[in-house]
């Protein structure tokens, strides 16, 4: 049925989630504001083109409207959820917190609405870590891959955490997962390369960061490594070239050296 607004807009989300499809999405939120503008699900479709453009104040604004019309709608408070986590990202101190504390509740009426959603659960988990709960992020990260075992960013994510957590076996076999999953995800082969080059494996790292290197040559955490190995190994000549590289990549290195 060309007007059932809930059939569309979840449409255009798994375009952009499960396929990473956004020009898909994009036309699918484009046509729920054709089809009725006034609705909770055109307010979502705004948001979500808004958070393409990273029109971060804009995405908020319909977010919240979407919440305020839907109430019930779980995907309005993901949404409202999402925006929150993103623009934590551009945030800081109390700041950042009050963000993330927003999505923390945002996502968990979600989950209040609809329990069986692994990307509220998964999100909530990312949000949970970066707030200090590390034992609640992990339960999440667990919740999300019992419903979803697909899920590769959630195997990706707890792996991060248990190797935060020192857990070097948990780690390598979630990040092994993860890449199983999604063999192009430059952020999986940088961090299982770092878990090998930790446990002295070393050939296997240096797989890992050719393969992140190949996929994304501008990444400067895998320019980093590869110094970190390259050192491991005793080139010391390489390492500096690497690691000049990284600094170069970083433009200031700021984030690298941190």
């Amino acid at each position: 049925e060309p007007g059932h607004l809930p059939a569309r807009y979840r449409w255009g989300l798994a375009q952009v989630l499960r396929r990473s499809d956004n020009a898909s999405g994009r036309e699918a939120f484009e046509a729920l504001r054709e089809v009725d503008p006034d609705s909770a699900f055109a307010d979502l479709g705004a948001a979500f083109l808004a958070i393409f453009e990273k029109r971060w104040a804009d995405a908020e604004a319909a977010a919240s409207a979407a919440a305020a019309k839907g109430p019930f709608l779980p995907e309005a408070h993901f949404e409202r959820g999402y925006v929150a986590q993103r623009r934590s990202e551009q945030a800081e101190g109390a700041e950042r917190t009050d963000l993330l504390r927003i999505a923390d509740q945002a996502y968990s009426r979600s989950l209040a609405l609809r329990p069986g959603d692994a990307w509220s659960h998964g999100n909530r988990g990312i949000v949970r870590e970066l707030l200090g709960r590390a034992d609640e992020a992990l339960a999440d990260y667990d919740a999300a891959l019992d419903l979803d075992p697909m899920f590769s960013s959630a195997w990706l994510n707890r792996g991060l955490l248990r190797w935060a957590r020192k857990d070097a076996p948990g780690a390598l076999a979630d990040l092994t997962r993860s890449l199983e999953l999604d063999p192009r995800s430059v952020r999986g082969h940088t961090n299982r390369a770092v878990v090998h080059l930790a446990s002295g494996r070393l050939d296997e790292a240096a797989a890992d960061l050719e393969e992140a290197r190949r996929l994304d040559p501008t990444d400067a955490l895998t320019a980093y490594h590869l110094g970190r190995l390259a050192r491991a190994r005793g080139d010391l000549a390489a390492a500096r070239s690497h690691l000049r590289e990284a600094l170069r990549l970083a433009a200031g290195g700021v984030e690298v050296l941190e």
